[in-house]
């Protein structure tokens, strides 16, 4: 879905505020596949009472990522904290064309 706003190789443009959400939400991504990687391999496998105080920091850390990420697709529906306007594209000559 990220292709359709901007090119692959824009992503990581962090002076349009579309490749900012997207850029967002790939680095979420990656800290998600982080977290349940270290824990599947690392925690999970030796539990003691001292992982499974980790293991709630990581249940915590999941749920903080999991509510970012739904702010951030918010932001890509709606629109309303990081893009003021849906014109991501659209040249400014054009804009005032349409307008008057």
């Amino acid at each position: 879905m990220s292709i359709l706003y901007r090119p692959f190789l824009n992503w990581f443009d962090f002076s349009y505020k579309i490749s900012t959400l997207i850029s967002l939400n790939l680095i979420l991504l990656a800290l998600t596949i982080a977290l349940t990687i270290h824990a599947r391999f690392v925690i999970i496998l030796k539990l003691d009472n001292y992982k499974i105080s980790l293991l709630a920091s990581h249940i915590i850390a999941f749920t903080i990522i999991g509510i970012i990420f739904l702010v951030i697709r918010l932001n890509f529906r709606l629109g309303s904290i990081f893009l003021k306007k849906h014109t991501f594209f659209i040249k400014k000559s054009i804009i005032d064309k349409s307008y008057s």
